[in-house]
């Protein structure tokens, strides 16, 4: 069995994405299921490093990214990394002549779009969708945010046609409280650490860890059924 790269989709940002996948790496943690993380948004202060301080930073404009990756894969069943935000052109063009040549023999690809109830969320996964054709597979997690009662309107007209392309499974990903979403991104802590309470900042409140236990254990069962992302 090929080792498994799971990216995030690169695009808007503010969208969750980094808060998903470290929800993700969390879930193979706790399973013991081999995994390391990458972090590729070397740009940002807040990308997936920051919640996991395991996680190797690269930068996507270095070619020696290839041989951090193909390192990694060597090591772990699951490699997760989590893309650069805001950063589409510069980002395929990695993608293709990285990983794409350098990795397709030897892994295969999981793609976690995220789209939010934000409509400017929905161009860059169609976008990137149509770039790396065939190459992925795609989970696609509808994150509420601050709006658990939304609706997805927007997201209709394009859902069939997306969903056939890429046989996509969808997650979704209930809304977190503003204020434990900011005071996770502070801290630099999990969902599933604040759950569990092994947080030792704050967030080790009562409070906080039933907050916390609503949003991971939602996400937890449906990672549980994918048929993608549970290995």
């Amino acid at each position: 069995m090929k080792p498994i790269l799971v990216m995030t989709q690169p695009g808007k940002g503010g969208i969750g994405k980094t808060t998903i996948a470290a929800t993700i790496a969390d879930y193979y943690l706790q399973h013991d299921i081999s995994i390391e993380m990458v972090d590729a948004d070397d740009k940002s202060g807040a990308g997936l490093a920051h919640f996991h301080k395991q996680a190797k930073r690269i930068s996507i404009s270095k070619r020696d990214s290839l041989d951090a990756l193909g390192h990694a894969l060597g090591r772990s069943q699951i490699v997760l990394v989590d893309m650069p935000a805001a950063r589409e052109e510069e980002t395929k063009k990695w993608f293709h002549d990285v990983v794409a040549s350098g990795l397709k023999d030897y892994a295969e690809f999981i793609t976690i779009c995220v789209i939010s109830p934000d409509p400017g969320s929905i161009a860059p996964i169609l976008d990137w969708a149509n770039e790396i054709r065939g190459l992925s597979q795609y989970v696609l997690v509808k994150n509420e945010q601050e709006q658990p009662d939304c609706d997805w309107h927007f997201w209709l007209p394009k859902a069939a046609s997306f969903l056939a392309a890429t046989e996509a499974e969808v997650l979704d990903f209930k809304s977190i409280n503003p204020d434990l979403q900011a005071a996770l991104r502070v801290h630099g802590e999990t969902l599933a650490r604040v759950a569990g309470g092994s947080s030792v900042t704050d967030l080790g409140k009562l409070m906080w860890k039933i907050r916390a236990q609503s949003v991971w254990s939602n996400f937890v069962a449906q990672i549980e059924k994918s048929k993608i992302l549970n290995p």
